[in-house]
């Protein structure tokens, strides 16, 4: 299945993100950029990768939380916002 954050919730993160000063990139539409979605249908939860899973350092990184209904946080490395811990309720099916 495929999947992209509700538009109103990418636009609210985006503007938490900044006033955190975190890092982020966005696509042709000035979305977020998304790397991969894990979903976890049974806890209705979801990892938004905003980096290649394989690029995101291992270890304990740090959690920041924003004032976005429906996400828990942000886990950050080097001020870069790198994924994004949710409620798959803010995500719609493409």
């Amino acid at each position: 299945m495929n999947y992209r954050l509700i538009r109103s919730i990418d636009i609210l993160v985006q503007r938490e993100l900044k006033k955190c000063q975190l890092q982020f990139d966005i696509n042709e539409n000035k979305l977020l950029k998304v790397a991969e979605y894990q979903v976890d249908t049974e806890s209705n939860a979801v990892l938004i990768y905003l980096l290649e899973p394989k690029s995101v350092p291992g270890g304990k990184l740090p959690f920041v939380v924003i004032d976005v209904e429906g996400i828990y946080g942000v886990f950050a490395f080097e001020n870069k916002a790198v994924i994004l811990e949710a409620s798959s309720s803010i995500l719609e099916f493409i």
